[in-house]
């Protein structure tokens, strides 16, 4: 799909569920960076993690502003379901892609 056809197409959110995902995290932002699709806004449900991730997804989201990469932070685990729909619920598209952070 070229970029210029691009301007016509809604714009999506994406929803990532992720816990202590430290080792998988950047490989899946950096996939979603080379998407040609437009992207809204990426949003990042930490489902109370407790290594490094947060650090690591701060520093890549300071690196690419364009990403627009918001994170909620869950208070205790509540489990992938409940990140998803937390997720869905702070998105500001009508399309919204949900995915795990592997």
């Amino acid at each position: 799909m070229s970029k210029k056809n691009n301007n016509s197409l809604p714009p999506v959110s994406i929803v990532i569920a992720h816990r202590n995902s430290s080792s998988t995290i950047l490989y899946t932002l950096r996939g979603i960076k080379k998407q040609t699709y437009p992207i809204r806004e990426v949003i990042i449900v930490d489902n109370h993690s407790t290594d490094d991730s947060f650090d690591k997804i701060r520093k890549f989201s300071s690196k690419n502003k364009s990403l627009n990469i918001k994170i909620v932070f869950q208070s205790k685990n509540r489990g992938v379901s409940s990140s998803f729909n937390l997720g869905v619920k702070a998105s500001k598209s009508d399309g919204v892609i949900i995915m795990h952070a592997d």
